[in-house]
């Protein structure tokens, strides 16, 4: 069953699932977040849906085995780079974290976006876990309503 989380300035949705008390909080250095941030922005796609791009946080399908997978779906700069900060405590959690992106000159209708991220989460997040932050979040919840429309 998929999971969705929301996140957002005011507030938080958390279906049921397994307690996330395996996470901690990020303790990283701002230039170790800007290290990361620059390497989100060089770290080419994994896959591509429609207009969106997705990217593996870990480097091969082995590291990924017996995690559960995690799709971020990013605000409004729609680039990843605010879930840069987070990766390492999800890795260390045991998460298998995904990032959705466009391009910059991109400009896709909502319901293309909220198709690929419904699309990605059929393929690819069985059992897993979607977060979406501020205007991700109401991609992610379109995207759950689209998939429950359809009875998946």
């Amino acid at each position: 069953m998929l999971s969705l989380l929301l996140l957002t300035a005011t507030t938080a949705f958390t279906a049921t699932r397994v307690p996330a008390t395996r996470l901690v909080a990020a303790r990283a250095s701002t230039t170790e977040m800007l290290d990361t941030a620059k390497s989100i922005l060089e770290k080419p796609a994994t896959l591509q849906l429609g207009p969106l791009s997705f990217t593996r946080a870990l480097d091969d399908d082995a590291d990924a085995q017996d995690r559960e997978p995690l799709l971020y779906v990013p605000g409004i700069e729609f680039r990843g780079i605010s879930i840069a900060a987070q990766l390492p405590a999800l890795i260390e959690g045991g998460y298998d974290p995904w990032f959705c992106w466009v391009d910059g000159t991109d400009r896709s209708p909502f319901d293309e976006v909220v198709g690929a991220v419904a699309e990605f989460s059929r393929a690819k997040l069985q059992n897993g876990v979607l977060v979406g932050e501020s205007l991700g979040g109401l991609v992610a919840a379109a995207a759950i309503m689209e998939l429950s429309d359809g009875n998946e």
